[in-house]
């Protein structure tokens, strides 16, 4: 992957289908069930604090099915001097890479690719299976771009689980997960409430419901091969998968997956009993309620093997004793993704906690715009007051001059009063001493 470009995050990372560097589309399989497909030098993008991989998601397709948020068939990955193909062990398309090199009659694009620029580069990688996450190590970022050394891991933590997960997605747009729309918002609804930035039931005054439900999972497992991988990203997404359907933040859920395999010859057994427990500790569910809904989470073994991306011939509610020889559990305690989550979570903005936090965008538009008219009418209202008061003014000057202008030109004039009060001077005096 030397000379990859990096992005700075997932969204960023995948050019739309209407832009001149989209880097993928469709290939027909032939009859003979090849296909030779022909892509670019993939580039890669930041996941949290890693780098993910280079690599090219594989589906087989049919029909018009829809995919998003669902893991790919297969993952071809772009190594230091090698490339490997990972193939889901659910799937049941199954591929295989014949062959892969350079294309040899490949032809430089000259269109300017448009959207978002590349923020690093891989400058070097070394190829390492540690027990842990992967080790990223990164220099000083420069204006333009950054040099980034990573250590490609096969066996490392697989960051699928964020690339396809929705809550993680909405949070890269700095938006809430509504859980019961499984879509993202600006905005929660308004009968739900924000916890760890998604839309859930709001909690309620009442004591912790703790919700469990375990289900046996017959999967189809041939011999020799691995029947449950990738069993992080599989508990992390059944955590996800788990608090959608009972619309509450996935930090209160918990999943283990137990079974006895053990003590059993793989060789002679085509299918495996797998064991699947989901818990909640949540104020948003009775005890009642919360378990009648969380036993309708596997609705048939489609969902089920979807859930634990695995091959399910037959799933049903088991009532046993959950003791088994080898289990593992994943709750936020212990989920290595959710330090993610609280990277880019999401809170709600300031008018969320005021009157207008339950308002629309369209109708607190609506009131600044009426605000808006309602004191423009007010200020013109006291300018067209302030106006005639100053006419009446004007008025009432010109004509204290016009009567000035009489008395100077008639000096002998005499009101009508003074005219009474000369004709009767007697009677004037006798008022003026009673």
């Amino acid at each position: 992957p030397v000379g990859c470009s990096v992005y700075r995050n997932m969204k960023v990372a995948y050019p739309s289908i209407y832009d001149p560097d989209f880097n993928g589309g469709n290939v027909r399989v032939s009859e003979k069930g090849t296909a030779t497909i022909r892509v670019r030098a993939p580039s890669t993008f930041f996941v949290w604090r890693y780098i993910a991989i280079p690599h090219i998601n594989m589906r087989l397709c049919k029909g018009s099915s829809s995919f998003k948020h669902k893991l790919p068939d297969a993952v071809f990955y772009f190594g230091s001097n090698s490339t490997w193909l990972k193939q889901r062990s659910s799937t049941k398309a199954k591929i295989q890479v014949v062959s892969a090199a350079p294309y040899a009659a490949r032809v430089a694009s000259t269109t300017e690719a448009r959207g978002p620029r590349p923020v690093a580069v891989v400058v070097a990688a070394h190829v390492h299976e540690p027990l842990g996450p992967p080790t990223t190590t990164t220099t000083a970022m420069t204006e333009t771009m950054a040099q980034v050394l990573i250590g490609a891991a096969k066996n490392a933590l697989s960051l699928d689980a964020l690339e396809f997960s929705p809550i993680y997605e909405c949070f890269l747009l700095d938006q809430f997960f509504d859980h019961f729309s499984s879509d993202c918002k600006e905005r929660c609804p308004g009968a739900s409430e924000v916890a760890h930035g998604q839309c859930a039931r709001p909690a309620t005054e009442a004591a912790h419901a703790e919700l469990s439900a375990t289900w046996k999972l017959t999967i189809s497992c041939s011999p020799g091969l691995e029947c449950w991988e990738d069993q992080n990203t599989t508990l992390h997404r059944a955590r996800l998968a788990a608090a959608s359907h009972l619309t509450i933040p996935f930090q209160e859920v918990k999943v283990t997956v137990g079974n006895n395999w053990a003590g059993s010859s793989r060789r002679l057994l085509d299918t495996r009993d797998l064991y699947l427990t989901v818990s909640a500790k949540t104020q948003r569910w009775t005890q009642s309620k919360g378990n009648q809904q969380l036993a309708n989470f596997l609705s048939n073994h489609e969902v089920a093997g979807e859930v634990l991306d695995v091959t399910v011939v037959q799933v049903q509610i088991h009532s046993g004793n959950g003791i088994f020889s080898n289990k593992k559990s994943m709750s936020e305690l212990n989920d290595p993704y959710s330090p993610a989550y609280d990277a880019l979570k999401p809170t709600p903005k300031s008018a969320d906690s005021t009157v207008l936090g339950f308002l629309t965008p369209a109708a607190i538009a609506g009131i600044s715009c009426g605000a808006i008219a309602f004191l423009i009418l007010v200020i013109s209202a006291i300018i067209c007051f302030r106006r005639r008061q100053q006419k009446k003014a004007r008025e009432a000057v010109a004509q204290g001059k016009i009567a000035n202008n009489i008395n100077n030109k008639d000096p002998d004039a005499k009101t009508e009063s003074n005219k009474v009060a000369e004709e009767a001077p007697e009677a004037t005096e006798h008022h003026a001493t009673i």
